[in-house]
């Protein structure tokens, strides 16, 4: 169960991430409630776009590649799934990845950048003990197994042959954190770091994967009021 608290100052901001320093921050400038990718988001599963796009995730990865070589000057590798999925993402496309950042005040700048007349939320994971849940101690490397399939997944014409590939017995059912390399500047300057997670309404596995914070022991929102949030713009 996730716990929420409320911010009242940025007082409280600077205690959360010197409390919180291994832990990974995310803000949202409203209140949603939920961590969910932005390809498994609403607008993307109504069973009017499911009848129409049922495999909207492949076609917005085939596209993309299509069109990458005039656009991107050092295309990635037919089969560097990840990196594929990073600039997707960079050119505001929705995938499975969820960023986050290892930095508080980054969290709260998107916390309170826009929808100045609204609450806002700051959502805190442990890493560790996310991947803890999918067998290993510690972030993920680019280069691990499951990471490689998660990301793999919707480039595939056949995922069961890619758990044969990657030697793996199940498809992964929890998210894994990872810290990227930092090819785009964004993601240097914003201290910044990702999870990735198979699709959460699993149509193709038949099995229960559920949102981010259902899957983790340390995961915590933190909400803002509105008038919390004119004291931390102003200062």
């Amino acid at each position: 169960m996730v716990k929420t608290y409320q911010i009242e100052s940025f007082e409280n901001i600077i205690e959360i991430g010197t409390t919180m320093g291994k832990n990974w921050f995310r803000g949202h400038s409203k209140c949603y409630n939920q961590l969910t990718p932005g390809i498994f988001r609403n607008q993307y599963n109504s069973p009017i776009h499911e009848m129409f796009k049922p495999h909207h995730e492949s076609e917005i990865v085939y596209q993309f590649k299509r069109y990458a070589p005039s656009i991107i000057s050092n295309v990635p590798g037919e089969f560097d799934f990840l990196t594929w999925l990073f600039w997707i993402q960079h050119y505001g496309m929705p995938t499975r990845l969820l960023d986050w950042t290892e930095n508080i005040l980054v969290a709260t700048f998107f916390c309170v950048v826009n929808d100045h007349n609204e609450d806002g939320e700051i959502w805190t994971i442990y890493p560790d003990n996310l991947n803890q849940q999918s067998g290993f101690n510690g972030l993920a490397m680019t280069n691990n197994r499951k990471v490689k399939f998660l990301s793999g997944e919707p480039f595939h014409t056949n995922p069961q042959k890619l758990l044969k590939e990657l030697e793996l017995n199940e498809v992964p059912l929890y998210p894994i954190a990872f810290s990227p390399p930092k090819i785009f500047m964004r993601i240097s300057a914003q201290h910044g770091t990702f999870t990735i997670l198979l699709d959460i309404f699993e149509k193709r596995w038949r099995k229960p994967i559920l949102c981010l914070q259902q899957h983790n022991n340390r995961c915590f929102r933190h909400t803002y009021a509105n008038l919390a949030r004119y004291t931390i713009v102003t200062g």
